[in-house]
């Protein structure tokens, strides 16, 4: 039973490759047929030179157009990032917003000391 199965399938792939290559041999045929009646019409032929012009030769063209996607996307992630910053500062306005917490950062970020303190820097 699996002998037979087996040669169905090696008879089956055997004709489908027959059938491509005569599929192949007439859509090439078709292709060059309708590629041909395609350049003698002239409605065609301008509709091809217009894409082409826009595709490749406008001030917006593909290429360009792909260069401002690009920093489309850059400036996004940027104002992301900015967007983040600005929220971690306005939280820091807030826990800097009493005398005590303005103190203690000042003492510890800018070195900052009282009139009648001294302060020695370990590092």
């Amino acid at each position: 039973m699996l002998c037979f199965l087996e040669v169905t399938a090696k008879i089956v792939t055997s004709l489908l490759k027959q059938k491509n290559r005569i599929t192949f041999a007439f859509m090439k045929n078709d292709i060059r047929k309708s590629f041909a009646t395609l350049l003698k019409n002239k409605y065609a032929i301008a509709v091809l030179v217009f894409v082409v012009w826009l595709a490749f030769f406008d001030s917006d063209d593909i290429f360009s157009r792909m260069e401002l996607e690009r920093s489309v996307a850059s400036l996004t992630e940027q104002c992301d990032r900015l967007s983040k910053e600005i929220d971690e500062d306005y939280r820091k306005m807030e826990e800097l917003s009493s005398v005590e917490t303005l103190e203690k950062f000042a003492r510890e970020e800018y070195y900052m000391k009282a009139a009648d303190e001294v302060v020695f820097i370990v590092k």
